[in-house]
C-alpha cells in the first residue's frame, strides 16, 4: 500500500492536469456569455449600430391637427391685438399721454425714468404734466425740450408743480407721416422675419416643423395653416384701411 502522503501527492497531479485539458474548451463558452444582459422585451425596441451601441428608438409623435390649428389661431389673434393697439398709438401721435414714457430726467448726473419724476394726462389740445417733486420740475421741462419732439412745455401760473404742451393741430404733412408710420406698422406685423410675432414668421415657424412630411392628414394641415393664415392677413390690412380713411 502506498504512503498517504504518496497517494495525495499523485491524485492532486492527475486532477490539475484534467482540469488543464478541460480550460481551454471551457472558458471560451464563459467569455462569451459575459454580454448577454438585456432583457428580451427591450431589445425589441431597440435598434442596433455597427459600433456595437444601442439606443432606444423614439416612437414617432403624433399631430393633432386641431390643437395646431388652435395654436396658430390665438397667436395670430394676439398679433392683430398688438396691431391694433399700435395703430391708436400712432394715430394718437404727440396727443398720446404716453409720450414722454421713454424719455430719461437728468437729475443730479443720474438718469430716471420720466413716469418715476411725472405723470402725463391729455385735455383737449395740451398735454398735462404733473410733476410728483416741485424741486424737479426744471429738469422735467429740460428733459422736453431735448426730447426732439419740438413741444414747448409751460409752466401753470396757478400750480408750479404743473407744466402745459399746447399741441399744434394736424398739418397736411403730419397726416402724410402719420399714414406712413401706420404702413410701417402693417408691414412689420403682417410680413416681417425679424418680428417672431408677425403673421409671417408664426406661419413659418409652424410649416417648418412639417417640412418634407408626406402624409395626407399632415399636407391637409398645411393647407388648413395657409388659409387661415389667409384670413388673418386680410383681417389685420382691413385694421389698416379702417385707420387709413380716418386720416
Amino acid at each position: 500500500m502506498l504512503p498517504a502522503t504518496l497517494f495525495t501527492s499523485v491524485h492532486r497531479s492527475i486532477v490539475s492536469s484534467r482540469v488543464r485539458s478541460i480550460v481551454p474548451s471551457v472558458a471560451p463558452a464563459i467569455f462569451s456569455c459575459r454580454y448577454i444582459t438585456h432583457n428580451a422585451v427591450l431589445l425589441k425596441a431597440k435598434k442596433k449600430h455597427s459600433n456595437h451601441h444601442e439606443i432606444v428608438e423614439e416612437a414617432p409623435e403624433v399631430v393633432n391637427p386641431k390643437q395646431v390649428l388652435k395654436e396658430i389661431e390665438d397667436r395670430f389673434k394676439l398679433t392683430l391685438q398688438e396691431h391694433q393697439k399700435k395703430i391708436n398709438e400712432i394715430k394718437l401721435g404727440k396727443s398720446n399721454p404716453k409720450i414722454f414714457d421713454s424719455l430719461k430726467v437728468s437729475i443730479a448726473k443720474d438718469l430716471q425714468p420720466f413716469p418715476s419724476v411725472a405723470q402725463t394726462t391729455s385735455k383737449g389740445r395740451n398735454l398735462l404734466v404733473t410733476v410728483f417733486d416741485p424741486s424737479l420740475v426744471k429738469y422735467v421741462v429740460s428733459s422736453i425740450l431735448s426730447s426732439g419732439l419740438n413741444l414747448n412745455p409751460e409752466v401753470d401760473p396757478k400750480n408750479p408743480q404743473l407744466l402745459k404742451v399746447p399741441l399744434t393741430a394736424p398739418t397736411a404733412e403730419t397726416k402724410k407721416e402719420t399714414l406712413k408710420a401706420l404702413k410701417n406698422n402693417l408691414e412689420h406685423y403682417r410680413h416681417s422675419i425679424t418680428n417672431k410675432h408677425s403673421l409671417a414668421s408664426i406661419r413659418a415657424h409652424y410649416l417648418k416643423e412639417f417640412k418634407g412630411n408626406k402624409e395626407d392628414s399632415i399636407k391637409k394641415l398645411v393647407n388648413e395653416i395657409e388659409k387661415v393664415h389667409k384670413d388673418y392677413s386680410n383681417s389685420i390690412h382691413e385694421q389698416f384701411k379702417k385707420v387709413e380713411k380716418t386720416l
